[in-house]
């Protein structure tokens, strides 16, 4: 595949899934982009949020199938 296709193709993918986090609730958002995006931890997290490890880990856990329903909604072309 040539390059511009592969990076043409990974800015979409980028898009897809920034449109998909403004559809999560701040915590969730805030709780997911530390963990996946800045590599902190779950205590770390809940320091900076000031919640317990588990109220942190099921904001990743609720945010990630959110954003799983709304990425795999969105191929199918489901709007709604």
């Amino acid at each position: 595949m040539p390059r511009q296709v592969r990076q043409a193709a990974r800015a979409e993918e980028q898009l897809r899934l920034a449109t998909a986090l403004a559809y999560l609730s701040a915590a969730q958002r805030q709780a997911i982009e530390l963990h996946y995006l800045q590599d902190w931890s779950l205590e770390r997290i809940g320091q900076r949020m000031n919640k317990t490890k588990g109220a942190v880990a099921s904001l990743i856990y609720r945010g990630t199938s959110k954003l799983r329903e709304l990425l795999v909604n969105e191929s199918r072309g489901d709007h709604g």
